[in-house]
């Protein structure tokens, strides 16, 4: 079955919390997770704290922010680690699930291949990755547009998700063009769930 990858649903798509699709999408039970681009970890936190997951690896590569997130002492299943997605400091076949929300757009364009090498490496077999981008549309892009331009690095993370999900064929990414969008954003989100 070929792969297909659709930027955003129909327009009578609903809208829900991107945690609500995480926890019906992903089996999180039991599971170790590796979290790429955790920012301030609001996510990360609530899949800590209301699934079964094993363990986190929460990465960030701000070095502000990774510092900021070194102090929280109360994710006991979360660790905190300096890198980025395409150098991914574990193992082969490490995780289950790799997670990338709104991050992909923000790795240099000539490495998001290699970001996608990478995920593909420390997947576990039959691990999934999930990765939500924002779709770059609407009038509140328009306004952003005039202080910082995202619409190239957003088409070239979108063109670096359809090159994995078409070198990666069926067995390795799964359809996620039926999920509901995210809510978590101003911009509506493509979501795509993989597996190897």
């Amino acid at each position: 079955m070929p792969a297909t990858l659709h930027l955003s649903g129909p327009p009578h798509q609903p809208l829900l919390p991107e945690f609500q699709i995480l926890t019906e999408l992903l089996p999180f039970e039991g599971a170790a997770v590796l979290e790429l681009g955790c920012g301030a970890a609001a996510l990360t936190r609530q899949i800590a704290e209301r699934t079964g997951v094993a363990r986190i690896v929460a990465a960030e590569v701000d070095r502000i922010q990774h510092g900021k997130n070194l102090a929280v002492t109360d994710l006991p299943r979360v660790e905190f680690r300096a890198f980025g997605a395409e150098a991914i400091d574990a193992p082969d076949a490490t995780f289950d699930v790799v997670l990338m929300f709104k991050s992909l757009h923000h790795v240099p364009i000539d490495l998001m291949d290699r970001a996608f090498e990478e995920i593909r490496r420390v997947l576990k077999p039959g691990g999934l990755a999930y990765i939500s981008e924002p779709v770059f549309e609407g009038d509140f892009n328009e306004v952003i547009r005039l202080f910082n331009d995202e619409e190239a690095v957003r088409l070239s993370a979108f063109a670096a998700i359809r090159r994995a999900v078409e070198s990666g064929g069926s067995n390795w990414w799964r359809n996620g063009s039926s999920v509901p969008r995210s809510s978590s954003s101003r911009s509506p989100s493509s979501n795509t769930a993989s597996s190897t």
